[in-house]
């Protein structure tokens, strides 16, 4: 597998776990009872959506077509916090779940920056989305703490 080509699979895989953020920020909207939760997480859902577009350009500026969905793990992940919420629906729960879920995020954002496979430019966008994801986390973190969630309970 070529350098392209390798490249071209790392950012599609970025950008399907990126998808996979925006619909778990948007499911956890939707199943919290909390105005500022839900508004919390529908400015992260628009505010992940703006990365997962950029990833896109770089992906179309590359020559490859940028997935329009997430991954089949992203859509169980959302499916558990369904339920979970069904049958304990609290906003710690909710919270515990969506960390996580930023948590592996955080992860695969840095370990595609440790990978010496990305070109200048499309490292740059990565970087500049990393940001992005860092402080989602610590949004997320934060939050988690004002219902008395310890971060490493999460």
């Amino acid at each position: 597998m070529g350098r392209a080509s390798r490249e071209m699979d790392v950012l599609t895989e970025l950008l399907e776990v990126t998808l996979d953020s925006v619909a778990g920020y948007r499911e956890a909207a939707a199943l919290s009872d909390n105005t500022g939760l839900q508004q919390h997480f529908l400015r992260r859902a628009d505010e992940r959506e703006r990365v997962a577009e950029r990833l896109a350009e770089v992906i179309t500026g590359l020559g490859g077509r940028p997935p329009a969905e997430g991954t089949t793990l992203g859509a169980a992940h959302r499916s558990f916090m369904n339920l979970r919420s069904r049958f304990n629906p609290d906003n710690r729960t909710m919270l515990k779940e969506v960390a996580r879920g930023e948590h592996f995020l955080r992860s695969c954002y840095e370990d595609v920056l440790q990978d010496n496979v990305l070109s200048p430019h499309a490292h740059d966008a990565v970087r500049t989305a990393y940001g992005s994801v860092w402080a989602g986390e610590q949004g997320v973190t934060g939050r988690s703490m004002d219902y008395g969630l310890r971060p490493q309970a999460m």
